[in-house]
Protein backbone atom coordinates (compact mmCIF):
# COMPACT_ATOMS: atom_id res chain seq x y z
CA UNK A 1 0.00 0.00 0.00
CA UNK A 2 1.76 3.43 -0.76
CA UNK A 3 2.59 5.07 1.85
CA UNK A 4 0.78 8.42 0.51
CA UNK A 5 -2.64 6.82 0.89
CA UNK A 6 -2.27 6.02 4.92
CA UNK A 7 0.01 9.71 5.55
CA UNK A 8 -0.27 13.30 4.29
CA UNK A 9 3.39 14.39 2.49
CA UNK A 10 4.22 15.93 6.01
CA UNK A 11 2.91 12.84 8.24
CA UNK A 12 4.74 10.89 6.02
CA UNK A 13 8.11 12.62 7.04
CA UNK A 14 7.55 12.49 10.31
CA UNK A 15 6.14 8.75 10.07
CA UNK A 16 10.20 8.29 9.68
CA UNK A 17 10.75 9.57 13.38
CA UNK A 18 7.96 8.03 14.23
CA UNK A 19 9.10 4.85 13.15
CA UNK A 20 11.94 5.18 15.68
CA UNK A 21 9.49 4.59 18.93
CA UNK A 22 9.42 1.58 21.10
CA UNK A 23 6.76 -0.49 19.08
CA UNK A 24 8.63 -0.58 16.13
CA UNK A 25 12.05 -1.31 18.48
CA UNK A 26 10.20 -4.65 19.80
CA UNK A 27 9.40 -4.89 15.75
CA UNK A 28 13.15 -5.41 15.13
CA UNK A 29 13.68 -7.32 18.25
CA UNK A 30 11.24 -9.82 17.38
CA UNK A 31 12.56 -10.37 13.62
CA UNK A 32 15.94 -10.63 15.13
CA UNK A 33 15.31 -12.82 17.47
CA UNK A 34 13.63 -15.26 14.66
CA UNK A 35 16.30 -14.69 12.29
CA UNK A 36 19.37 -14.71 14.03
CA UNK A 37 19.56 -18.56 14.98
CA UNK A 38 18.62 -19.43 11.50
CA UNK A 39 20.99 -17.75 9.54
CA UNK A 40 23.33 -19.04 12.36
CA UNK A 41 22.83 -22.58 11.07
CA UNK A 42 23.70 -21.59 7.46
CA UNK A 43 26.83 -22.94 6.28
CA UNK A 44 27.15 -20.82 3.94
CA UNK A 45 26.94 -16.57 2.91
CA UNK A 46 22.76 -15.63 3.12
CA UNK A 47 20.95 -13.37 1.14
CA UNK A 48 17.99 -11.75 3.15
CA UNK A 49 14.91 -9.71 1.81
CA UNK A 50 13.56 -6.80 3.23
CA UNK A 51 10.32 -5.90 2.15
CA UNK A 52 8.28 -2.51 2.38
CA UNK A 53 11.94 -1.48 4.02
CA UNK A 54 11.39 2.04 3.80
CA UNK A 55 14.94 3.47 5.09
CA UNK A 56 16.75 0.35 5.73
CA UNK A 57 16.59 1.13 9.24
CA UNK A 58 14.96 -2.57 10.39
CA UNK A 59 17.78 -4.05 7.88
CA UNK A 60 21.24 -2.56 9.49
CA UNK A 61 19.39 -3.61 13.10
CA UNK A 62 19.39 -7.23 11.49
CA UNK A 63 23.07 -6.38 9.94
CA UNK A 64 24.56 -5.68 13.46
CA UNK A 65 22.68 -8.32 15.10
CA UNK A 66 24.09 -10.58 13.15
CA UNK A 67 27.62 -9.32 13.12
CA UNK A 68 27.67 -9.62 16.90
CA UNK A 69 27.09 -13.44 15.96
CA UNK A 70 29.66 -14.13 13.63
CA UNK A 71 28.14 -13.66 10.46
CA UNK A 72 29.78 -10.88 8.74
CA UNK A 73 29.11 -11.38 5.27
CA UNK A 74 25.19 -11.33 4.80
CA UNK A 75 24.29 -9.68 1.91
CA UNK A 76 20.41 -7.81 2.22
CA UNK A 77 17.95 -6.38 -0.90
CA UNK A 78 16.03 -3.97 0.38
CA UNK A 79 12.29 -3.32 -1.44
CA UNK A 80 10.42 -0.23 -1.15
CA UNK A 81 7.74 1.19 -3.02
CA UNK A 82 8.58 4.78 -1.92
CA UNK A 83 11.50 5.71 -3.84
CA UNK A 84 12.10 8.96 -1.59
CA UNK A 85 12.73 6.08 1.27
CA UNK A 86 14.69 4.01 -0.81
CA UNK A 87 17.48 6.48 -1.75
CA UNK A 88 18.42 6.83 1.78
CA UNK A 89 18.77 2.97 2.32
CA UNK A 90 22.65 1.54 2.92
CA UNK A 91 24.41 1.87 -0.27
CA UNK A 92 26.48 -1.12 0.22
CA UNK A 93 22.53 -3.28 -0.10
CA UNK A 94 20.75 -3.98 -3.15
CA UNK A 95 17.94 -1.41 -3.44
CA UNK A 96 14.66 -2.04 -5.78
CA UNK A 97 11.49 -0.38 -6.01
CA UNK A 98 8.80 -2.54 -6.08
CA UNK A 99 5.70 -3.86 -4.56
CA UNK A 100 6.08 -6.87 -1.73
CA UNK A 101 3.15 -7.90 -3.75
CA UNK A 102 5.66 -8.32 -6.96
CA UNK A 103 9.45 -8.98 -6.36
CA UNK A 104 11.37 -8.84 -9.02
CA UNK A 105 13.19 -11.19 -7.71
CA UNK A 106 14.58 -15.05 -8.99
CA UNK A 107 12.63 -18.06 -7.82
CA UNK A 108 14.77 -19.23 -4.91
CA UNK A 109 17.08 -16.82 -4.29
CA UNK A 110 16.59 -15.79 -0.69
CA UNK A 111 17.14 -17.51 2.52
CA UNK A 112 15.05 -15.67 4.59
CA UNK A 113 12.58 -12.80 4.01
CA UNK A 114 10.85 -10.30 6.76
CA UNK A 115 8.69 -7.00 6.87
CA UNK A 116 8.80 -5.07 9.56
CA UNK A 117 5.49 -3.32 10.47
CA UNK A 118 4.25 -3.38 6.58
CA UNK A 119 1.47 -6.34 5.85
CA UNK A 120 -1.26 -4.45 7.93
CA UNK A 121 -1.26 -1.31 5.44
CA UNK A 122 -2.03 -3.78 2.63
CA UNK A 123 -5.66 -2.94 1.15
CA UNK A 124 -7.19 -6.78 0.96
CA UNK A 125 -6.71 -10.35 1.67
CA UNK A 126 -5.91 -10.38 -1.95
CA UNK A 127 -2.82 -8.36 -1.82
CA UNK A 128 -1.49 -10.38 1.48
CA UNK A 129 -2.31 -13.56 -0.42
CA UNK A 130 0.07 -12.29 -3.31
CA UNK A 131 3.11 -11.02 -1.12
CA UNK A 132 2.91 -14.22 0.64
CA UNK A 133 2.95 -15.98 -2.81
CA UNK A 134 5.87 -13.88 -3.97
CA UNK A 135 7.66 -14.84 -0.71
CA UNK A 136 7.29 -18.22 -1.33
CA UNK A 137 8.48 -17.94 -4.41
CA UNK A 138 11.87 -15.97 -3.72
CA UNK A 139 12.51 -18.15 -1.06
CA UNK A 140 14.50 -21.25 -0.95
CA UNK A 141 13.63 -24.77 -0.02
CA UNK A 142 12.71 -24.41 3.65
CA UNK A 143 13.28 -20.63 3.44
CA UNK A 144 12.55 -18.33 6.47
CA UNK A 145 9.16 -15.29 6.18
CA UNK A 146 9.10 -13.53 9.35
CA UNK A 147 6.73 -10.67 10.08
CA UNK A 148 6.18 -8.04 12.62
CA UNK A 149 2.96 -6.40 12.93
CA UNK A 150 0.92 -4.49 14.90
CA UNK A 151 -2.55 -3.92 17.27
CA UNK A 152 -3.92 -2.82 13.89
CA UNK A 153 -4.65 -5.73 13.00
CA UNK A 154 -7.30 -8.21 14.96
CA UNK A 155 -4.91 -9.86 17.86
CA UNK A 156 -8.01 -11.91 19.36
CA UNK A 157 -9.83 -9.97 22.36
CA UNK A 158 -7.37 -10.83 24.71
CA UNK A 159 -4.89 -9.21 23.22
CA UNK A 160 -6.79 -6.05 21.75
CA UNK A 161 -7.44 -5.26 25.64
CA UNK A 162 -3.72 -4.36 26.24
CA UNK A 163 -4.00 -1.69 23.25
CA UNK A 164 -3.27 1.65 23.90
CA UNK A 165 -6.21 2.77 22.40
CA UNK A 166 -8.06 0.89 25.09
CA UNK A 167 -6.86 2.26 27.97
CA UNK A 168 -8.61 3.92 30.27
CA UNK A 169 -6.83 7.42 29.59
CA UNK A 170 -7.04 6.97 26.20
CA UNK A 171 -11.39 6.74 26.29
CA UNK A 172 -11.41 10.12 28.50
CA UNK A 173 -9.18 11.54 25.39
CA UNK A 174 -11.59 9.73 22.55
CA UNK A 175 -14.19 11.73 24.24
CA UNK A 176 -12.92 15.03 24.09
CA UNK A 177 -11.23 14.45 20.95
CA UNK A 178 -14.76 13.75 19.98
CA UNK A 179 -16.09 17.22 21.16
CA UNK A 180 -13.13 18.86 19.21
CA UNK A 181 -14.15 17.20 16.04
CA UNK A 182 -18.00 17.39 16.92
CA UNK A 183 -17.12 21.79 17.59
CA UNK A 184 -15.04 21.97 14.24
CA UNK A 185 -18.28 20.18 12.39
CA UNK A 186 -16.19 17.21 11.20
CA UNK A 187 -18.10 14.91 13.74
CA UNK A 188 -22.02 14.34 14.35
CA UNK A 189 -23.05 11.48 17.06
CA UNK A 190 -26.30 11.19 15.94
CA UNK A 191 -25.31 9.96 12.10
CA UNK A 192 -21.77 8.73 13.17
CA UNK A 193 -22.16 7.34 17.21
CA UNK A 194 -19.40 7.48 19.72
CA UNK A 195 -15.78 8.20 18.67
CA UNK A 196 -13.94 4.81 18.83
CA UNK A 197 -11.71 4.18 16.89
CA UNK A 198 -10.41 -0.04 17.89
CA UNK A 199 -14.18 -1.25 16.81
CA UNK A 200 -15.67 1.52 14.48
CA UNK A 201 -14.73 1.56 10.77
CA UNK A 202 -16.14 4.71 10.30
CA UNK A 203 -12.98 5.92 12.39
CA UNK A 204 -10.29 4.23 10.99
CA UNK A 205 -11.40 1.84 8.46
CA UNK A 206 -7.77 -0.26 8.43
CA UNK A 207 -8.03 -1.14 12.21
CA UNK A 208 -9.17 -4.77 12.28
CA UNK A 209 -9.31 -5.33 8.67
CA UNK A 210 -7.10 -8.31 8.79
CA UNK A 211 -7.13 -10.99 11.73
CA UNK A 212 -3.82 -13.42 12.40
CA UNK A 213 -6.07 -15.79 11.83
CA UNK A 214 -6.26 -14.57 7.99
CA UNK A 215 -2.54 -14.30 7.74
CA UNK A 216 -2.22 -18.26 9.14
CA UNK A 217 -4.62 -19.41 6.64
CA UNK A 218 -3.06 -17.42 4.05
CA UNK A 219 0.30 -18.52 4.81
CA UNK A 220 -0.84 -22.18 4.75
CA UNK A 221 -2.95 -21.75 1.43
CA UNK A 222 0.67 -20.14 -0.35
CA UNK A 223 2.48 -23.38 0.73
CA UNK A 224 4.14 -22.02 4.09
CA UNK A 225 4.64 -24.34 6.99
CA UNK A 226 6.08 -24.60 10.73
CA UNK A 227 3.92 -20.77 10.90
CA UNK A 228 4.44 -19.60 14.51
CA UNK A 229 3.06 -16.16 16.42
CA UNK A 230 4.95 -14.78 18.91
CA UNK A 231 3.15 -11.38 20.61
CA UNK A 232 5.54 -9.32 22.24
CA UNK A 233 3.95 -6.53 24.50
CA UNK A 234 5.59 -2.85 24.56
CA UNK A 235 3.87 -0.73 27.55
CA UNK A 236 3.51 3.00 26.51
CA UNK A 237 4.76 5.33 29.00
CA UNK A 238 3.67 8.69 29.59
CA UNK A 239 6.69 10.40 26.38
CA UNK A 240 5.40 7.71 24.02
CA UNK A 241 1.67 8.04 25.17
CA UNK A 242 1.97 11.72 24.40
CA UNK A 243 3.25 11.25 20.94
CA UNK A 244 0.91 8.70 20.16
CA UNK A 245 -1.73 11.04 20.83
CA UNK A 246 -0.65 14.29 19.48
CA UNK A 247 2.11 13.74 16.82
CA UNK A 248 1.11 14.43 13.13
CA UNK A 249 2.19 10.69 11.54
CA UNK A 250 0.01 8.51 14.57
CA UNK A 251 -2.83 10.67 14.77
CA UNK A 252 -3.11 10.18 10.32
CA UNK A 253 -2.00 6.38 11.43
CA UNK A 254 -4.77 5.80 14.04
CA UNK A 255 -7.72 8.14 13.91
CA UNK A 256 -7.98 10.09 10.57
CA UNK A 257 -8.26 6.97 7.80
CA UNK A 258 -12.12 7.70 7.19
CA UNK A 259 -13.35 9.47 4.34
CA UNK A 260 -14.54 12.19 6.64
CA UNK A 261 -11.57 12.69 8.74
CA UNK A 262 -8.86 12.03 6.33
CA UNK A 263 -8.88 15.56 4.55
CA UNK A 264 -8.83 17.68 7.47
CA UNK A 265 -5.83 19.79 7.62
CA UNK A 266 -2.05 18.85 9.17
CA UNK A 267 -2.41 21.95 11.03
CA UNK A 268 -6.13 21.49 12.39
CA UNK A 269 -5.82 18.05 13.48
CA UNK A 270 -2.33 18.68 15.81
CA UNK A 271 -4.59 21.62 16.74
CA UNK A 272 -7.31 19.39 17.54
CA UNK A 273 -5.69 16.43 19.39
CA UNK A 274 -3.52 18.74 21.53
CA UNK A 275 -6.41 20.55 22.75
CA UNK A 276 -8.31 17.21 23.47
CA UNK A 277 -4.46 15.97 25.33
CA UNK A 278 -4.30 18.37 27.27
CA UNK A 279 -8.12 18.43 28.38
CA UNK A 280 -7.78 14.57 29.11
CA UNK A 281 -4.93 15.54 30.86
CA UNK A 282 -6.59 17.80 33.35
CA UNK A 283 -9.69 15.18 33.86
CA UNK A 284 -7.72 12.45 34.69
CA UNK A 285 -4.32 13.35 35.82
CA UNK A 286 -4.12 10.01 37.78
CA UNK A 287 -4.90 7.79 34.62
CA UNK A 288 -2.73 9.42 32.70
CA UNK A 289 -0.06 9.22 35.53
CA UNK A 290 -0.51 5.61 35.44
CA UNK A 291 1.38 4.66 32.50
CA UNK A 292 4.96 4.95 34.40
CA UNK A 293 3.61 3.09 36.79
CA UNK A 294 2.69 0.20 34.84
CA UNK A 295 5.35 -2.83 34.36
CA UNK A 296 7.44 -0.70 31.55
CA UNK A 297 9.14 -4.20 30.55
CA UNK A 298 8.83 -5.74 27.57
CA UNK A 299 6.77 -9.03 27.44
CA UNK A 300 6.53 -12.19 25.06
CA UNK A 301 3.60 -14.26 24.64
CA UNK A 302 1.09 -11.86 26.58
CA UNK A 303 1.33 -9.11 28.78
CA UNK A 304 0.98 -8.02 32.62
CA UNK A 305 -2.36 -7.41 33.88
CA UNK A 306 -3.40 -3.52 33.38
CA UNK A 307 -0.78 -3.42 30.94
CA UNK A 308 -1.35 -0.75 28.01
CA UNK A 309 0.63 -0.38 25.13
CA UNK A 310 1.53 -1.67 21.38
CA UNK A 311 1.27 -5.78 20.87
CA UNK A 312 3.86 -6.72 18.21
CA UNK A 313 3.07 -10.27 16.74
CA UNK A 314 5.65 -11.53 15.05
CA UNK A 315 4.55 -14.16 12.54
CA UNK A 316 7.51 -16.96 11.69
CA UNK A 317 6.88 -19.23 8.75
CA UNK A 318 9.24 -21.62 6.63
CA UNK A 319 8.63 -22.85 2.79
Amino acid sequence: MAQEEVFTALGGEQYQQFSESGGYRVSILGITEALVPFLRGLSYRPLIVEVGGGQGRSARALKEALELNGITNARFIITEKDRKLLVDASPTDTRLQNLAEALPLRDGLADALFGSQVIHWLLTLEDVARSFAEAHRVLKPDGMLVHATSGITNLGEEMNAHHFTRSPFVRVFLAAMEGQLMEHGYWDPMVDGEFEPTNRRRVNPRYYNFSLDDYRDLLEKQGFGDIDIITYMFPCDTKEITARLTGLAPLQMHLFQSDGLHDISDEEKVVMAKAAFEEARREAPDLFAYFDTQPLDVTVGGAALGTFGEPVPVIVART
